[in-house]
């Protein structure tokens, strides 16, 4: 079943234009779309706003780990004893290099995903830091061989023509 909020927005060429350029690069800039549109950077901003208000697409920041200098990424699976789980998870968090992190019911605990600019720098990662958080019992590392595919939608804008 379609969401109905989607048929109170009429796209026209300008949204579908924002909207296919975004598709190509997300991070093109408010004042490069308006020039590539030939509408001024303010159009851009209401649109951008109008469209995500209408459920339309949403416009998120998403940490980019290699443009950010990491190119090694491993998960890291904990298990926590002697200390309550949303407290060691809670200083996990605070570990810049700890890019995401997910708690479970039983062992193991909390599963991390940590990015490191070498593998020498995963290791002193996990070892001198994750390890050493008051009430991790274990750490099991599994280095990301090749990642394969990485994104995160919140509106699949795929099919242009579903939107209108």
């Amino acid at each position: 079943m379609s969401d109905p909020s989607l048929n109170k927005y009429e796209l026209d060429s300008v949204d579908l234009g924002i909207i296919n350029r975004l598709r190509i690069d997300p991070r093109e800039t408010n004042r490069s779309l308006a020039q590539h549109l030939s509408v001024s950077e303010s159009t851009i901003g209401s649109r951008l706003q109008a469209m995500e208000n209408a459920n339309v697409m949403k416009v998120v920041a998403q940490r980019d780990f290699r443009a950010a200098g990491y190119e090694v990424l491993a998960n890291v699976v904990i298990n926590v004893a002697g200390r309550a789980l949303d407290e060691v998870a809670n200083d996990l968090a605070k570990i810049d290099e700890v890019g995401s992190l997910t708690l479970f019911i039983g062992d193991p605990s909390i599963m991390l995903l940590a990015m490191a600019g070498t593998l020498s720098n995963l290791n002193d990662l996990v070892t001198e830091r994750i390890a050493k958080v008051p009430g991790v019992r274990s750490v099991e590392t599994m280095v990301i061989a090749n990642v394969l595919k990485y994104e995160s939608e919140f509106v699949n804008i795929t099919d242009i023509d579903k939107l209108q």
